[in-house]
């Protein structure tokens, strides 16, 4: 099965806001448990989660995390 995960998925799993952090982080546990689920993002997706997270988090610390998540997920251009 394919799933997208968009902006707000990412900006959830890369952040702690409340209690969707913990949902985004249970839906990519999924995703290293099921060898069935592609998880596909844009680079639109990405680009956003950067300019939003970057004013709270520091951007090489979250320039390493989304490449570390793009192992997982692949980015559509």
């Amino acid at each position: 099965m394919k799933v997208f995960l968009d902006t707000n998925i990412l900006i959830d799993f890369l952040s702690d806001r409340c209690l969707f952090s913990k949902l985004a982080k249970e839906v990519l546990m999924v995703l290293e448990k099921n060898e069935n689920l592609y998880f596909y993002s844009s680079t639109h997706s990405y680009a956003t989660t950067l300019l939003v997270l970057k004013k709270v988090t520091p951007e090489l610390a979250l320039r390493e995390k989304l490449l570390k998540l793009s192992d997982l997920v692949t980015v559509l251009v």
